[in-house]
């Protein structure tokens, strides 16, 4: 299956995408209004992972409109990272994001019941800041812990960027979603030796990498994620579908040392991208073979790889093809899914339902002056300047996947008050939904960037808001 090269190729990149910075920006604690399902992805259709009781205190690390992704800690294996729905959070002794009762002193997290929850996610409440829409209460401003969210890994032209969590989709799969298929996968199932220098290719996908802060030396960063037994090989993140939460980060590392903690067995792998550490906790009997299910032997050019990805790419297009797309041939549907893994951040995510080419731009490089700016000059500057030019850019990637009907584009712009000497930084975390015939005319310069942008859909901290380009002062 060569057809797959060129997403392996490209690896580098991609991996360096998946993991946007966040570090920068200052979380924010929120409380529980009531209690509430937690889940791995922004999907109430899933099984949560942990149920959380009214009056728990959790960490903000990003508002995605209808929900929040967020980190629990404390837990057996440490901190938790997952999605809420926006309404069921407010600040510590604020405003809830909907209406809900007080909480009560912060109980703890407890495991979720098998059940599934039918609750719609509803908008977030909207602010203001100088005539601009601005982020609801419970906002921080910051990407998840790759993403940040994870973390997606950035690169800049000398080295790689701040890194942000990780990545998630900011919508809901469609209720129509055909069946999902068996997420266990036959090839490769075999022990990885824990000798130093084995080299491996990780394959959980970004969005579960989440971020564990710098490896001080050469400040790499460093992304983590839990592994546990299942019935069917391993969970990643208490999830059994891990491998339906994205296309696979392919991160290239060996192995350096393992640690034997209270409650689980830490592997550190090192690579020049990342370090990664994967920790097994106790349900665990062979760290070795676990190893094998969510790594190849290797490096990401290898034969293996090359097979993983077409297994990966079958068992993700269910999620991704269906209605009038279900009829496209398998070929075509791996052609479309590599295509868009070669670019720079490029993965798949689902917008109302439909499949986008998704593409993280990272992290903005320089720290904005509140004092010039305010949110829809700074976002209009940007645009300007830079990201208008990055985005045709991906033109080679979205243009030849014209059957997607959509592209999304990721950015992170940091701000902060120049006023005040030890300010913190924050993050404007902007999201462009734009439909794949708009898109194309934009790249060949048929339309303008204002009437792209008019044909958009353009968030800012979850919030929907309108940017007119003349805002930028320039």
């Amino acid at each position: 299956m060569k057809t797959y090269l060129c997403a392996s190729a490209c690896t580098a990149v991609f991996v360096a995408m998946a993991l946007s910075a966040v570090a920068v920006a200052q979380q924010q604690r929120a409380v529980v209004n009531q209690d509430a399902p937690m889940f791995l992805l922004p999907d109430a259709h899933r099984e949560p992972i942990l149920m959380l009781e009214r009056g728990v205190v959790i960490q903000v690390i990003r508002v995605e409109g209808a929900w929040t992704n967020i980190r629990v800690e404390g837990s057996r294996l440490g901190d938790r990272y997952g999605y809420i729905e926006t309404r069921f959070l407010q600040q510590p002794g604020g405003a809830a994001s909907s209406s809900g009762p007080s909480p009560t002193p912060a109980p703890s997290a407890k495991s979720a019941t098998p059940t599934t929850s039918t609750q719609s996610p509803t908008p977030s409440s909207k602010g203001s800041n100088n005539g601009a829409t601005t982020a609801p209460a419970s906002s921080v401003a910051s990407t998840p812990v790759v993403q940040p969210s994870p973390p997606p890994l950035q690169p800049t032209p000398a080295a790689v960027a701040d890194s942000a969590a990780p990545i998630a989709s900011t919508t809901t799969l469609s209720n129509n979603a055909p069946p999902r298929p068996n997420p266990a996968l036959a090839l490769n199932r075999r022990s990885i030796p824990l000798t130093k220098g084995t080299s491996v290719t990780i394959t959980v996908p970004s969005a579960l990498l989440q971020y564990d802060g710098y490896f001080i030396r050469g400040g790499t960063r460093i992304v983590a994620a839990n592994i546990s037994a299942a019935d069917d090989g391993v969970a990643v993140n208490d999830s059994a579908e891990w491998k339906l939460a994205g296309l696979p980060a392919l991160v290239d590392v060996s192995f350096e040392k393992v640690s034997k903690k209270k409650n689980y067995t830490e592997v550190e792998l090192r690579g020049p991208i990342a370090v990664v550490k994967l920790r097994f906790d106790g349900s665990v009997r062979s760290v070795e073979s676990a190893l094998g299910e969510v790594a190849i032997p290797g490096n990401h050019r290898s034969d293996g790889v090359d097979q993983y990805l077409g297994e990966v790419y079958d068992m993700l297009s269910p999620t991704f093809f269906g209605g009038n797309l279900a009829a496209l041939s398998t070929d075509r549907k791996r052609a479309i899914l590599s295509a868009v893994q070669s670019a720079p951040g490029g993965d798949v995510r689902l917008y109302k339902g439909q499949p986008y080419a998704y593409f993280d731009l990272g992290t903005d490089g320089s720290v904005y002056n509140d004092l010039r700016f305010n949110q829809v000059s700074l976002i209009a500057n940007v645009l300007n300047e830079q990201l208008f030019t990055r985005m045709r850019g991906l033109s080679r990637y979205f243009s030849g996947v014209p059957e997607l009907p959509g592209v999304t584009v990721t950015y992170q712009i940091r701000h902060k008050s120049f006023l005040e000497k030890y300010a913190p930084e924050s993050i404007y975390y902007l999201e462009i939904y734009g439909p794949m015939d708009q898109m194309q005319k934009f790249a060949a310069a048929d339309i303008t960037n204002q009437q792209f942008l008019d044909a958009s859909v353009v968030l800012v901290d979850g919030n929907r808001v309108q940017i007119p380009l003349s805002a930028s002062g320039n």
